[in-house]
């Protein structure tokens, strides 16, 4: 019961544990760092597909780079949501054992 609980938790009152807590903050600056550069890149496909070539050529780089930094953090916003639900089941867990 209190796992599926976790499983949803989507703010930082839901989690008890520090580590849990500091992990989830972490998720959450991640997540705004991915919605900040998802839409950066959505101006920035838009600005490319009604440039010319030259103009084109010089924005390849920077799009190129910030495709990248965005496939990061996908992975790295995922392991760490993960790790504060895991921390707090495991929390969980053990005060059910010692309760």
């Amino acid at each position: 019961k209190f796992v599926s609980c976790i499983l949803r938790s989507r703010y930082l009152n839901d989690f008890k544990n520090d580590a849990a807590k500091q992990a989830f903050r972490k998720s959450q600056e991640l997540k705004t760092a991915i919605d900040q550069l998802e839409m950066e890149l959505d101006k920035l496909r838009l600005e490319y597909t009604q440039s010319n070539t030259r103009k084109k050529q010089s924005m390849q780089a920077n799009l190129m780079e910030k495709e990248e930094r965005l496939q990061n953090l996908y992975p790295q916003y995922e392991q760490t949501i993960k790790k504060a639900r895991n921390v707090e089941i495991r929390t969980m867990r053990q005060e059910s054992i010692t309760n």
